[in-house]
């Protein structure tokens, strides 16, 4: 299963809908996910995808396809345009980064 099927099986589920009804343009309140449903959907992807998401990176994605090309990213170890928290003085950390070092800092 690829990480886009994966993703837009997630995301089904929090919408009620069927994984062959979305496409990448989509936004996520656009399918009715409110608030909630975006937690419950960046949780799901950090526990299936072995990921840590950021606060600053979910107010960025909006579309099924920024997810998708995020988690692609991520996983390859590439930083993403979303990274970049609005005004952060400090550069994301990365799980390799977090395990390896004190991140907590």
């Amino acid at each position: 299963m690829t990480i886009k099927e994966k993703m837009y099986g997630i995301i089904a589920s929090k919408t009620d809908l069927l994984p062959s009804d979305l496409r990448d343009s989509d936004k996520l309140e656009d399918l009715g996910a409110d608030s909630l449903d975006v937690i419950d959907i960046v949780l799901e992807c950090e526990h299936e995808f072995n990921i840590i998401i950021s606060e600053d990176t979910v107010q960025n994605l909006k579309t099924v396809g920024e997810y998708v090309s995020y988690i692609e990213k991520e996983l390859k170890g590439d930083y993403h345009k979303f990274d970049k928290p609005h005004g952060a003085a400090r550069k994301p950390v990365r799980i390799k980064e977090a395990r390896n070092e004190n991140w907590y800092q």
